[in-house]
Parts: C-alpha cells; structure tokens; sequence
C-alpha cells in the first residue's frame, strides 16, 4: 500500500521535473539538446505507457 503510493508520488515528481524543465529550457530561449528532447519524450511516453497499464490491470483486476 504505502510503496504503491511512494512509487505512484515518484512518478509524477519525475514527470513535473521534465516538465517543468522543458518548459524553462523554451521560455529562456535555449536551444534544448537533441539527447534532453530524447529523454523528454522517452520519459513522457513511459509516465503515460505505465499509467495506461496499473490503469487496465486495475480494471481487469476489479472485473474478475
């Protein structure tokens, strides 16, 4: 339960780090790196893949 909700709260901080700092690197103007835009949307896709997953095995698990 309690590591459920610690790895649940990880992962969304991880998910604001990126991208808030995504956010700062266009809004000052930087040229954001090739390898930063990488992990940004490599970070992206796995939060929102793994979310769309706990999400069906939840259902799946509350069908049965």
């Amino acid at each position: 339960m309690w590591s459920e909700a610690l790895e649940k709260l990880a992962d969304e901080i991880i998910a604001l780090i990126v991208v808030i700092s995504t956010v700062i690197f266009i809004a000052l103007k930087i040229d954001v790196p090739q390898w930063w835009a990488t992990a940004f949307g490599l970070i992206i896709s796995f939060f929102f893949a793994r979310k769309a997953m706990k999400e069906r095995r939840r259902d799946q698990n509350g069908q049965e």
